[in-house]
């Protein structure tokens, strides 16, 4: 499976294009304090590498 994340610029382009504005973006690191709840419902956290350097997600919000 590839998992596939395009560039933030990307995304606030195709927001723009339908008529959002104020548009903020915000990303989140694999921190300890969400290892720890990821081990506690019995999944691997070794498996999340990457996610330590690379935020696995992007939260957008926008108005329009």
């Amino acid at each position: 499976m590839h998992d596939i994340f395009w560039e933030e610029s990307h995304y606030f382009q195709l927001l723009k294009q339908v008529g959002f504005k104020n548009i903020k973006s915000d990303t989140q690191l694999m921190t300890p304090k969400i290892e720890v709840f990821l081990s506690e419902h019995d999944i691997d956290t070794s498996l999340f590498v990457k996610e330590r350097k690379i935020s696995p997600m992007l939260w957008l919000i926008g108005y329009k």
